[in-house]
């Protein structure tokens, strides 16, 4: 489940769904309760459900492959990638192979992978296999839940409203400033995380909508809508140490009609 906050309680590790071993669990179960009164406090509610469903009632102890570790929202390990599922999401060392690649995308193979982060703590790019049903996303104006509102593999806007919204470094990547976007790699509308920097990246707001929108992401995702399986792909590329990319390059393939697009973003004023 992907949340906005998973809050810090103590020692517990938010995506353990236990408490640590140098603790009972009495006053582990405690710990977490205040950290729920400190969050309804702050008026938190992603941080409320976080804490209760995550941890509390154990929903982010799932099971993970091998090489897989928990994924804790609140202090998420940068030099890992990060796979989203629809049953479960976990951090994932580097391996030979993609987690997601085109070759295993296929209708119920529906899943989502963010690169780690670069030397420089830039985004780098993400990997998707969908089909409609599989994944939900957040509305950003009305914070309707639409598509599967059970998946883990849910899009969510980048937060904008309060404490932390443009200063979180969970989700404000570096670089940012006047007439610039915290632009999704992976868009919302296609399941892709507002919560984490591996899939965010500055870009000038006019180049991330409506061009990005018009150019690559309604077009996969009117194919979704009409029942087919898509796989999309999209890197960012930077120069030097700049923290904005001078483009992003974007691939998708429609696993059902057998049709493919590649192209490039500049990420500079029209």
């Amino acid at each position: 489940m992907l949340v906005a906050d998973g809050g810090g309680g103590g020692s517990a590790p938010s995506g353990d769904g236990k408490p640590p071993a140098d603790d009972t669990y009495d006053n582990w179960f405690w710990g977490q309760l205040k950290e729920v009164a400190s969050e309804i406090a702050s008026q938190n509610r992603m941080g409320i459900v976080a804490r209760i469903f995550g941890n509390v009632l154990g929903w982010n102890s799932t099971p993970r492959g091998s090489g897989e570790s928990a994924y804790d929202q609140s202090n998420p390990d940068y030099t890992k990638g990060l796979l989203t599922k629809p049953g479960y999401q976990a951090e994932v060392g580097v391996r030979e192979t993609w987690p997601v690649n085109m070759d295993d995308c296929k209708a119920g193979n529906s899943a989502a992978y963010y690169s780690p982060l670069d030397a420089n703590g830039r985004g780098q790019g993400a990997r998707a296999c969908l089909t409609d049903g599989d994944f939900g996303w957040v509305d950003g104006k009305t914070g309707e839940i639409k598509g599967n509102a059970d998946s883990w593999l849910r899009g969510t806007p980048v937060p904008r409203k309060g404490p932390g919204a443009w200063t979180n470094p969970l989700w404000n990547p570096p670089g940012m400033g006047r007439g610039k976007d915290r632009s999704h790699l992976l868009a919302n509308r296609l399941g892709g995380t507002g919560l984490d920097r591996r899939n965010l990246t500055p870009l000038l707001s006019d180049v991330n909508h409506p061009i990005m929108w018009n150019t690559v992401e309604k077009e996969v995702v009117g194919r979704l809508d009409s029942g087919h399986t898509m796989y999309y792909e999209v890197s960012a590329g930077y120069s030097g140490n700049s923290s904005d990319p001078y483009r992003l390059s974007y691939f998708w393939k429609d696993i059902t009609t057998g049709e493919t697009e590649y192209g490039r973003i500049v990420n500079s004023a029209p």
